[in-house]
């Protein structure tokens, strides 16, 4: 036997045992089709889990509604007010196999901010983005960065991180919670908010947008752009000839090699940094493939598989970030003016300020007020007092 394959089979059998994984152990269960992040970026993989970084769904409990994306100074955010819980959508989508779990644990920046702590778990057979709740326990405004702007680019910030179990037994249970807690973000949307008659018709939108997340999640619609056209093409090409080797067809019995284009899988406008390096070996090793000469056939088979399978993860990569940016190109247009105004509204020192206009109007108009019938002043006074109560409950 020889070194390679005894490396490979120690490998399998580390694979199998239970424990916390380890960035190596996460890398090889990805290989092995055990689980799957996506999209993957080496930076946010740490020595015991990896970082997940918020989306630019930020769902709020007290509003029912999702926050406003704001652009300023390099930095995407949302602010979460004091006393709130927002729903945070991940921009990872997490695939498990039976044998494994994951707990989520909070990032000391996050809680050292003013959040509060996160703890949840991801069971087996999870498919899907993650739903994560975060609580502003405070009495001021906290900052949630999605993005950050630098010289080096656009870098996502992260907020939590994953921690995950390979278990001791495969589990039997097959849990019934939906991806990115659809139900739970229905319960909240059953709920009217307040200062609906501000933006009923938006609201609505928005709704019928959460309603329909399972319908237009990657592998239940498809997202057609450029890229993932060249790609499907790519997985076309790749799967003909990933055939023709397993059928041991002599598809190339007129040439010498096989038609591998290196240029094209190397393609960092086309295929992220992960995904290239994933592919690296098998490309090198399927272009010095010679028919005239003695080769691995077990090896090409491998090569060719390993090639397939990873084009096909950058159009699962693209697919999720095609839904992403379609839910935060429709929230933003569905932001209404009137939440903001509301939103603005229920600050006590804005209120403080509406009473003291409206005093200073009823001081200098009193003549007039006086004249008018009680029954009016009635009404205006009660009016007024309604909606001190409405914001003073809302403040509050």
């Amino acid at each position: 036997m020889e070194f390679d394959e005894k490396v490979k089979i120690i490998n399998e059998i580390k694979a199998d045992l239970p424990g916390m994984l380890s960035d190596v152990d996460i890398r090889n269960s990805m290989k092995l089709k055990k689980m799957s992040i996506l999209p993957f970026t080496e930076k946010k993989l740490t020595g015991l889990g990896y970082n997940l970084s918020p989306s630019g769904f930020v769902f709020s409990t007290s509003k029912g509604f999702a926050e406003e994306v704001k652009n300023r100074n390099g930095e995407k955010y949302v602010q979460v007010d004091p006393h709130d819980t927002v729903l945070v959508l991940t921009k990872e989508y997490l695939w498990l196999d039976r044998t494994l779990a994951g707990t989520i644990h909070s990032r000391v920046r996050i809680v050292s901010q003013g959040f509060g702590h996160i703890s949840t778990t991801i069971d087996p057979l999870w498919r899907g983005p993650l739903l994560i709740s975060l609580n502003n326990p405070t009495s001021k405004k906290l900052k949630l960065v999605i993005e950050k702007t630098s010289v080096r680019g656009i870098e996502d910030n992260t907020f939590c991180t994953v921690v995950f179990q390979k278990l001791i037994t495969a589990a039997e249970k097959v849990h019934d919670n939906p991806p990115q807690r659809i139900d739970v973000l229905k319960e909240y949307i059953a709920k009217q908010p307040r200062f609906l008659p501000f933006y009923r018709k938006r609201y609505e939108k928005f709704k019928d947008l959460v309603l329909n997340l399972q319908d237009n999640l990657p592998g239940n619609r498809e997202y057609d752009t450029p890229s993932i056209g060249k790609l499907n093409i790519l997985k076309s090409k790749y799967s003909k000839i990933k055939d023709s080797i397993i059928a041991e067809e002599l598809l190339y019995k007129n040439q010498s090699r096989i038609p591998i284009d290196d240029t094209e899988l190397t393609d960092e406008t086309l295929f992220s940094e992960y995904v290239i390096k994933n592919m690296k070996d098998s490309v090198n090793r399927l272009k010095n493939v010679n028919f005239c000469d003695n080769y691995n056939k077990n090896q090409l088979k491998e090569d060719i598989i390993n090639i397939e399978d990873n084009i096909d993860l950058e159009i699962q990569n693209k697919d999720y970030m095609e839904y992403l940016s379609y839910l935060e190109k429709n929230i933003s247009e569905m932001q209404p003016l009137g939440l903001r105004i509301a939103g603005q509204l229920r600050k006590s020192y804005m209120l403080i300020i509406v009473i003291l206009i409206i005093t200073g109007i009823i001081y200098l108009n009193w003549s007039s007020i006086t004249t008018t019938p009680l029954w009016q002043q009635v009404i205006l006074s009660g009016a007024f007092l309604l909606l001190a109560n409405i914001f003073l409950k809302y403040e509050s």
